[in-house]
């Protein structure tokens, strides 16, 4: 059996015991830490705290060169599930076919934009639109983040799934997966798991699961969430 390391290491992983009591208390020690340090990450201006933010992918109109969110114009607001056609708010274009759109680039990045956010107040979540102002708010906010911590930047080597991300987001290096809020994050989290007092490889595979699951190449699915 030929398994690459990453298989090797979530196999390993997967079964055997992890979750020992010094072990899940220090993780538990540890992501409090997290939640604590890093909490802002995760509030809106007018003090909601975040559970998740759906971000959306800006395509320019075939007809005008305006901007369209296809969240706003290809997304059916009462089933979420992706229409074959969509309009333009700028020129009042319809039917607009998918296969028709370009995605708009700026700086060599696809642009992506927050268009909603599931709120979180206690155990109740409820989803609503972003307003301009929190929209703006996200995007500076995640813009503006140094890194202290290590994150790895290696360049994406050529392959035929690997391909894809260069080719549909202009991803060029690891990191650009990942929002710069998700890379703090994590990047603190690899850190505290490297200098821990109690090494256990539970710590970095909780850090691989999370790394999996906040990219930007991460699907919104309505009843997964």
């Amino acid at each position: 059996m030929d398994l690459s390391p990453a298989a090797t290491f979530i196999s390993e992983n997967n079964n055997i015991s992890i979750f020992d009591k010094k072990f899940v208390l220090e993780l538990d020690t540890i992501l409090k830490d997290l939640l604590k340090e890093y909490s802002y990450l995760f509030k809106l201006p007018n003090g909601d705290f975040i559970n998740y933010v759906i971000w959306s992918e800006v395509f320019k109109c075939p007809i005008c060169g305006g901007d369209i969110v296809f969240w706003e114009s290809f997304v059916n607001n009462e089933t979420e599930k992706i229409n074959n056609s969509g309009f333009c708010s700028h020129c009042g274009a319809e039917d607009i076919s998918k296969r028709d759109l370009t995605k708009k680039v700026v700086n060599q990045n696809v642009v992506l934009i927050p268009v909603a956010a599931s709120i979180l107040k206690g155990k109740q979540k409820t989803r609503r639109a972003l307003t301009e102002d929190e929209q703006r708010f996200l995007i500076e906010q995640d813009e503006n983040l140094v890194i202290p911590y290590k994150y790895p930047i290696t360049i994406i080597p050529d392959g035929y799934n690997l391909s894809q991300p260069k080719k549909s987001n202009n991803f060029k290096n690891v990191s650009d997966f990942y929002f710069k809020s998700s890379l703090l994050v994590l990047s603190k989290l690899w850190d505290v798991a490297i200098k821990s007092s109690n090494p256990h490889y539970g710590m970095f595979f909780c850090t691989s699961i999370l790394g999996m699951r906040c990219t930007k190449r991460m699907p919104y699915r309505p009843k997964g969430l």
